[in-house]
């Protein structure tokens, strides 16, 4: 077997050429996590049962997370599908006055509703052509809807069946609930915080000459609620949204385990909005569509994660940087990780950071007491936020081509704006103790 040398090499390599083709978008995510690792193995002297035995052992890791994806995409996917979330939206429109600061609250409301099943798609296709034509009329810059859209959106992340929590979890072996649950107050937080600058935002649009008549603003309310439509009766209606504030609430309280919460809900949701059953396949066979490449993805990270663990390349590199890296700074590692993880993944992509950074960090804090979820909690805050503002991830560009916007000037006009709410739930993170060692 191959010395402790070349595994360090192996592996240093390894990480390297996974960031470079992540970052250049020259191959396809689930083919770098797979392949590559595959070989660094294989030159490592592996035999491939061997080989193998890793990856099965990576992929039975996140078995759990893929059936929550799952069944949370079928179930957010029926509500959406049925109207539920464009009667609420609807509904909050026709109590909005003509006022800015109501546009950009509304746009946060909006993309919290939308982006419950966690799809950046479903949230760009549902938010911006909702609320572009307010931003046109009321003279609104539409970098502002797409500062708050991904600053929504990327606090909400943190959710369990969220794609980042999920593959996070995967990454590093942790419960995506108890994550959700340790970070629940910075996601508050961040929230709040993000509505607290709607204000600061409008009033800097009105300088510039943001706002419209009253009657113009009428016009345009009647022709957007006008086309919000409910598939289902008012009590199928009424009975969505009671029973998804339960689900939340049960999953929160932890009474039940998530994947079976989930399991049940999508059950129970796809009897009461669709009483055909040939509707019901039909329907699952959709939401399965929107869901397999992720899906792909989780299983191509356990892959990743099994193979570099089952070789001893993430333990090498980690006990190499061990040597090098002064204890003082070790122990503080975390809280820098946090407070720079927005413009690391804005640089990096999230995908290098969940499957390549986070593991090499668990390997190095480890041995000072820093625990699974201690890492999940430094990282993801930074991760998420930035996922809209990353060269590296296709999500921002279909917001930015459906707003209109050009990469250059969104990041001009919001990228300190990503980094200060990340660097507001850092400090509310570390005040909390999330990262003592």
């Amino acid at each position: 077997m191959a010395s402790t040398t070349m595994v360090i090499i192996v592996g240093a390599l390894l990480l390297i050429l996974t960031a470079v083709l992540l970052l250049h978008g020259k191959l396809s995510v689930p083919f770098v996590f797979i392949i590559l690792p595959i070989v660094a193995a294989l030159i490592l002297g592996y035999k491939p049962a061997e080989i193998s035995t890793f990856a099965m052992n990576g992929m039975s890791k996140v078995t759990s997370t893929v059936a929550l994806m799952t069944f949370a995409i079928a179930y957010f996917g029926t509500l959406n599908d049925v109207g539920v979330f464009d009667v609420i939206v609807g509904k909050v429109m026709k109590k909005m006055g003509n006022r800015v600061e109501l546009v950009l609250l509304l746009t946060c409301l909006v993309t919290a509703i939308a982006h419950l099943d966690t799809s950046g798609v479903t949230t760009c296709v549902v938010t911006i052509p909702l609320m572009l034509p307010f931003y046109k009329k009321m003279k609104i810059n539409p970098c502002a809807l797409i500062l708050f859209l991904s600053l929504i959106s990327g606090v909400m992340q943190s959710l369990p069946w969220s794609s980042a929590g999920l593959r996070l979890s995967a990454a590093i072996g942790i419960d995506p609930v108890e994550l959700w649950r340790s970070v629940l107050p910075l996601q508050i937080f961040g929230i709040l915080f993000t509505l607290a600058l709607c204000f600061y935002i409008a009033k800097r649009e009105k300088k510039k000459g943001a706002g419209v008549s009253d009657e113009e603003f009428q016009e345009l309310l009647r022709s957007v609620v006008d086309n919000s439509t409910l598939k289902v009766s008012k009590g199928v209606f009424f009975f969505d949204v009671v029973f998804t504030v339960v689900l939340i609430f049960v999953l929160l309280m932890g009474w039940l385990n998530s994947n079976i919460a989930f399991c049940l809900a999508t059950v129970i949701a796809l009897m009461v909005n669709y009483r055909d059953p040939k509707s019901q396949v039909k329907k699952i066979k959709e939401f399965g569509a929107n869901s397999i490449y992720m899906i792909t993805i989780i299983f191509a990270i356990g892959i990743l994660a099994g193979i570099t663990g089952g070789t001893g390349m993430i333990t090498a590199l980690a006990d190499a940087l061990l040597g090098i890296l002064p204890e003082s700074l070790v122990k503080s590692l975390l809280s820098i990780v946090s407070l720079l993880s927005f413009p690391m993944t804005v640089l990096l992509g999230s995908d290098t950071v969940y499957a390549v950074i986070s593991p090499l960090l668990q390997g190095v804090t480890a041995p000072y007491g820093a625990t699974a979820l201690q890492i999940a909690q430094a990282v993801i805050i930074g991760a998420t936020i930035s996922a809209n503002f990353s060269f590296c991830n296709p999500a921002p560009y279909l917001g930015l081509g459906l707003a209109g916007v050009e990469m250059r000037d969104h990041l001009k006009y919001s990228f300190l704006w990503g980094w200060l709410v990340c660097i507001l739930m850092s400090i509310g993170a570390i005040l909390m103790g999330m990262y003592a060692l």
